[in-house]
Order: C-alpha cells, then structure tokens, then sequence
C-alpha cells in the first residue's frame, strides 16, 4: 500500500483532497530542505504536547501526522 494511492472506486473529490495533501507534504519537504542542517537542529519551537522541540523533529512530527491522514483519506 502507498498511501495517496488513488484506489478504485475514489470519488473525485476524494481524489482532489489526496493531491492537496501530496502537494502539501512535497511543498514543505522542498521548503525544509533549504534550510542548513544546523538551523534544522539548533532552533527550537514549541509544540503544544511535546513542549520545545528542533525545526527537524516539527518537520518529522508534522509530516507523520500529514501522511497518517493522507493514509486515512485514501482508505475511505
């Protein structure tokens, strides 16, 4: 299983909310990886359950959280 796999059977608005989250996690890849590793890792931010964490570890979190809904969304 890939996720963002357009399955048979997808309604076209199913299909249209799959590509803006692919476009959304390929947009935010591009715009990190910009960014010099010692930024990545030496500035902090906060994160409402976690507390402060580096720029690389809120890139990680969020494009697991956008992959697991990007998943959810394919399956139904």
């Amino acid at each position: 299983y890939t996720p963002g796999k357009a399955s048979p059977g997808q309604s076209a608005q199913q299909e249209k909310l799959i590509q803006k989250f692919q476009d959304s996690i390929s947009d935010l890849v591009e715009a990190f990886s910009k960014l010099d590793d010692s930024v990545l890792d030496s500035i902090r931010m906060p994160h409402p359950a976690i507390g402060r964490i580096t720029i690389r570890e809120m890139l990680y979190t969020s494009l697991n959280h956008d992959i697991h809904h990007l998943t959810i969304v394919s399956q139904r």
